[in-house]
């Protein structure tokens, strides 16, 4: 890192108060449930806390109010503090701590979550097939922390 990136660095950080996380206190939880014919499926569970992930398959869904099947654990491991950094900066600016945002248009598909919590703000995204701009980027950062053998995360397409 040469000095110009350093004081840019250090520019930031003391300009821009609201980015400062500590690290040890992120959480964040990305999860997805079926809604119809994906009731009852294995569905992606990504979970952050401080520095360390885990990526599993659950059935996050059910039609009697009972699951059936254990967690299938695919990945644990390390989430980059510059990946806490970059997704406390894509939430700085929204004062909101609910997005809720639904296509009534399909009854089936299912609920994407995403709950963030720093040091200084608690976010939830709930999004019932249909997606947002700013959660897009947040799955794009966690996408970058799995390792390319596994599948990445997603969002509702249309």
């Amino acid at each position: 890192m040469n000095l110009t990136s350093v004081l840019i660095s250090l520019i930031c950080l003391i300009g821009f108060p609201s980015f400062q996380t500590d690290h040890h206190e992120f959480e964040l939880t990305y999860n997805f449930a079926g809604l119809g014919s994906n009731m009852n499926t294995m569905q992606p569970v990504f979970r952050v806390r401080g520095t360390n992930c885990i990526y599993t398959y659950e059935e996050n869904s059910t039609w009697t109010g009972e699951f059936t099947k254990e967690p299938d654990t695919l990945y644990v491991g390390s989430f980059r503090a510059s990946s806490i950094d970059s997704i406390t900066a894509l939430i700085s600016g929204i004062q909101d701590t609910l997005i809720y945002k639904a296509n009534i248009h399909i009854s089936s598909g299912g609920i994407h979550f995403l709950n963030i919590k720093t040091n200084t703000q608690k976010l939830e995204y709930n999004l019932q097939n249909t997606s947002d701009s700013t959660a897009e980027k947040i799955i794009a950062v966690l996408n970058s922390n799995i390792p390319s053998n596994f599948e990445k995360l997603h969002l509702f397409k249309e």
